[in-house]
């Protein structure tokens, strides 16, 4: 006889982004209230709420007191979540900050519950084993997954090693009152199989209700076609894994590691036109508030003495309320999504204001007046590495300039090459700048030695006469472009072949795309496609000089839909210059076609043996012939890039919108890319009727040498997303130092993940990780001196200690796949 354990789960209406927050609160209420009433075997877990017991709280002061009091009377559990994190959207800091905003709030009121959870919608979950570890958590609960391959139960192995043991549950809404209301009653249609079973209850996880009762457990069953004879208990969720760990069991429980859990649910749409515009908004409002404002704060609370408030914490409450959102939201409600779209560009603004004034604050403090009138500007590079490359900055000089041309040297005097657009006049768009007309002249820079995390200050001056470039010019023969490093050459019909000349590799007819219809049923027709290679497009080259060349690829076409001709048009920029070692692609869609699907495809000729993609905290590294052996093709999950790689050749594909990828692997392996999704049943918002789609995308292909085994790869596409940023200063001023870096990470194979202040609000912390199986010796350099350095847990727990070098330097030893959280204790200047 098989025995089920029923979870009792609360589960707020699925209330839409904007929602009144009142209307929100009242169900809350109601339902603790009801809980407070309900048998006193029921016990509620809240396992995704801290948000909504925060609302609460803040918006009724007695709530405080229930909420303690259910705690207190074991009829209440809380934690561990701040929102239901959103395995499509959130990287690594946005699930840490995730579980520190729902730890923080849970431990106001109460207990925390230990026992973690994952959606895995998107099935990108390497090393949350070890974030769950982190928060001292070794036991999980996922949904349950139809496969043969995976048990009830079993130990979720994270790529460091880091274990948690694992319970699979079905999911079903029970209701018998009117006054909730439940958002979906066929939210799960799986049926229990006792004979998959083990002898470790099976867990249902239900909503909790008013009305709910013990004997309502039967009625569950009848919905789930569980066996007459089975027999139905109700056990507290914490209980149900001690009971596992007591059968000792641990032992015989089968250990499965992230790519043996296959996906479930997986939002499909996230490449459809809005899906993928939210996808890349939220990557923005999350890189931008982790790698760039964050940071920065904690700069400057270390220069000026002074705490900051709460508005960084704010910031990641709307960015996860909005991954929430996103989560929640149907798949054919476009107006919702557009809602979405339009709160996270208000958030970016909102946190690029900051930024911006930020740098001001940092720069205000290490003002002094200059005895001279030039024009200064700084460079400020997010990163905690050096960096040598080439960018583009628009410099603003006094409007009565009559100079076409500009020249620029850093602080010791030394010309920096620079090419630049004629000037155009302009008026100061920032308070801190004068109001003075300026002329804007658009350079292209080639700097070296760009300080970690910190800024190098350049001076440029107007000059008559544009420097002679004592360089050829990249692009040296129609339709090539050419460095040091790789050779792109262009072909007829658009696609390009790249020659790595450090690796000897060749990489042909990289680039070309698929436009497949679909039928009336919502099915790709294979024999309704449309194949770039077939196409000619126009090729013209728009940039060429000594420092970087770029071409114009466009293609132009219709699709003939209901006897009517709609036009699709793609447009692509391959632009390299001196100092890369990938091509970039951008590339915008404007679509007016309806019903088809476009995919990017990059091949490869050579041998692969394994795939690497960014995980959280990590890279992946998956053997192809494991693969081989259950599918020729399959869709994956990245955050920001994925690599091919054979013994000798290998190819990377970097992104910073696209969240998923399809693999075929037979009978030649290709990356293809969904740009542009247009599913029949997708509903049109009021927006949308015209049916034009426009999405931009950025793209690199990156060629590198095979059997990957270092982090550079990641520092690579760091890179090439994170960009350095300028700083235009103020006439007749300067710095104290001319360049200064804040804070440095040796070797780079280190990857950096944040800098931000401490949870008690002080001190600074540093995470970093290691993505290799190497042991590596680490060095951490900082601007400011060094009184402390603790290693903390993820929750932020003092692990222990380390011994200091010298007050600006500390080394320690990282263990292969860990994250290291470090606490500085800066002393004050």
């Amino acid at each position: 006889m098989v025995s089920i354990s029923v979870i009792s789960l609360l589960a707020p209406v699925n209330f839409s982004i904007g929602a009144d927050e009142n209307e929100q609160m009242q169900y809350f209420r109601r339902a603790l209230e009801a809980l407070d009433s309900a048998n006193e075997s029921i016990t509620c877990h809240l396992t995704f709420h801290s948000k909504y017991i925060k609302l609460l709280i803040n918006n009724d002061p007695q709530a405080d007191k229930l909420i303690k009091r259910l705690i207190s009377e074991k009829k209440l559990l809380c934690g561990p979540w701040y929102l239901t994190p959103n395995d499509c959207l959130a990287g690594g800091e946005a699930l840490v900050k995730n579980l520190l905003l729902g730890n923080k709030i849970c431990n106001e009121v109460g207990d925390i519950m230990k026992v973690g959870y994952s959606s895995l919608e998107c099935s990108d979950n390497s090393q949350l084993p070890q974030i769950f570890n982190g928060f001292n958590i070794d036991t999980a609960f996922i949904p349950i997954i139809n496969s043969s391959d995976l048990p009830q139960e079993f130990i979720w192995y994270g790529l460091d090693g880091s274990k948690a043991i694992v319970k699979c549950y079905y999911s079903k809404y029970l209701w018998s009152g009117e006054e909730l209301i439940v958002p979906d009653k066929g939210v799960s249609q799986e049926k229990f199989d006792p004979t998959e079973a083990s002898d470790i209850p099976a867990l249902i996880v239900v909503n909790f209700e008013p009305e709910f009762d013990i004997n309502q457990i039967n009625k569950l069953g009848n919905i789930l076609n569980v066996p007459e004879n089975t027999q139905a208990e109700l056990i507290a969720l914490p209980d149900l894994f001690w009971k596992i760990k007591e059968r000792n069991v641990i032992s015989k429980l089968k250990v499965i590691k992230k790519i043996s859990i296959p996906m479930r649910n997986s939002r499909g749409d996230y490449n459809t036109h809005n899906c993928a515009r939210i996808s890349a908004k939220n990557t923005h409002s999350e890189h931008l508030l982790q790698i760039y404002y964050e940071p920065l704060k904690v700069i400057q609370s270390q220069l000026s003495g002074e705490i900051p408030g709460s508005e960084i914490q704010s910031y990641w409450e709307s960015l996860l309320t909005l991954q929430y959102a996103a989560f929640r939201c149907p798949e054919n409600d476009n107006n919702q999504k557009n809602i979405i779209n339009r709160e996270y560009q208000t958030l970016t603004n909102s946190i690029n204001k900051s930024y911006g004034d930020t740098v001001v604050s940092i720069f205000e403090e290490l003002r002094q007046p200059a005895g001279f009138d030039e024009q200064y500007f700084a460079i400020v590079n997010p990163l905690p590495y050096r960096r040598t490359e080439i960018i583009e900055i628009d410099l603003d000089l006094p409007g009565d300039s009559t100079a076409e041309y500009v020249s620029v040297e850093d602080h010791a005097g030394q010309k920096v090459p620079c090419i630049n657009d004629a000037p155009i006049n302009i008026m100061p768009l920032f308070e801190h700048q004068d109001e003075s007309p300026k002329k804007r002249y658009r350079c292209f820079l080639e700097l070296t030695n760009i300080p970690a995390m910190g800024y190098k200050i350049y001076r440029v001056r107007p000059v008559l006469k544009a420097p002679s470039p004592k360089r050829k010019n990249i692009s040296t023969s129609t339709n090539c472009l050419e460095n040091n490093f790789i050779k792109v050459s262009i072909n007829a019909n658009g696609t390009f072949d790249v020659y790595s000349k450090e690796t000897g590799s060749v990489y042909n007819s990289v680039g070309y795309f698929l436009d497949t219809n679909y039928d009336p049923n919502g099915k790709l027709d294979i024999n309704q496609r449309i194949n770039s290679k077939t196409l000619q497009p126009t090729i013209k080259i728009i940039e060429n000089n000594h420092l970087y060349a770029a071409y114009k690829i466009e293609y132009k076409y219709l699709r003939c839909e209901n006897g009517k001709n709609n036009r699709v048009k793609i447009t692509l920029r391959l632009s390299l210059d001196r100092l890369s070692r990938f091509v970039n692609i951008d590339l915008n869609i404007v679509d007016k076609a309806e019903n088809h699907k476009i995919d990017y495809y990059f091949p490869a000729d050579f041998n692969v043996d394994h795939i690497y993609l960014d995980s959280r905290f990590s890279i992946e590294e998956l053997s192809l012939w494991k693969i081989l052996k259950k599918s020729n093709r399959f869709s994956i999950s990245i955050n920001s890039l994925i690599g091919l790689s054979g013994e000798v050749a290998g190819f990377t594909i970097i992104s910073n919108e696209i969240r998923s990828v399809n693999m075929r692997l037979k009978p030649r392996v290709y990356v293809a890319l969904p740009i542009l999704d247009k599913k029949p049943q997708t509903l049109k918002s009021d927006s949308e009727q015209t049916n034009t789609s426009i999405l931009k995308y950025k793209f690199s292909f990156y060629p590198y040498l095979g059997g990957w085994n270092r982090g550079q790869l990641l520092i690579d596409a760091y890179n090439r997303i994170f960009k350095v940023r300028p700083y235009i200063l103020a006439d007749a001023t300067t710095l104290k130092k001319p360049q200064i870096e804040f804070l440095k990470i040796e070797p780079a194979d280190l990857c950096y993940s944040t800098l931000k202040l401490g949870e008690n609000g002080s001190n600074a912390v540093l995470r970093f990780f290691n993505p290799t199986r190497n042991i590596i010796q680490g060095k951490i350099q900082t601007h400011l001196p060094l009184r402390a350095v603790n290693v903390l847990s993820l929750e932020e727990l003092v692990i222990e200690s380390l011994e200091i070098e010298d007050e600006h330097q500390i080394s320690l030893t990282v263990l292969p796949r860990k994250i290291v959280t470090l606490e500085l204790k800066f002393s004050m200047q």
